[in-house]
């Protein structure tokens, strides 16, 4: 997964209004293909990457460092071409939150057959911040409440 945000970097500032994504496919062990979204409007990083690994995408392991698309807008759905490419197993970095997609990619391809595993966050952060934008060390008794300072 590291390789992948690795990968997504690269496209740091030409992606918006998409995010950064990263794609690496693995067969026995070793990387045989990868990509990312270079600019809004070009293929994903999942096209790239199974345009690069070829024919050794059947029964591999995709990595992808955000759930795949399971639309169609300027580019195909992602979640297609993984199953088209006949791959074994998809690990998903993290749920899209688009609403466009949120967990329809991942659904998707486990009704295909395929094997999806779903990362986690590495941790969760609560702070306060105070009116004029500063961290505070200290959390108010309200701080848990909807609408919380």
């Amino acid at each position: 997964m590291r390789k992948c945000v690795e990968l997504a970097q690269r496209a740091m500032g030409c992606t918006s209004p998409n995010p950064m994504v990263g794609c690496v496919i693995v067969k026995d062990g070793k990387i045989v293909g990868q990509g990312f979204h270079p600019k809004a409007g070009q293929p994903h990083a999942e096209a790239f990457a199974l345009q690069d690994a070829g024919e050794l995408a059947e029964n591999a392991t995709a990595y992808v460092s955000l759930e795949p698309c399971n639309h169609y807008g300027r580019t195909p759905s992602c979640t297609e071409a993984l199953i088209n490419a006949k791959e074994k197993r998809v690990v998903v970095g993290m749920v899209d939150p688009n609403p466009i997609v949120s967990s329809s990619g991942i659904s998707h391809l486990k009704d295909a057959g395929i094997d999806v595993t779903v990362g986690k966050p590495f941790l969760s952060l609560w702070c306060s911040i105070s009116v004029n934008g500063c961290f505070l060390d200290k959390m108010g008794e309200r701080v848990l409440d909807t609408g919380g300072y």
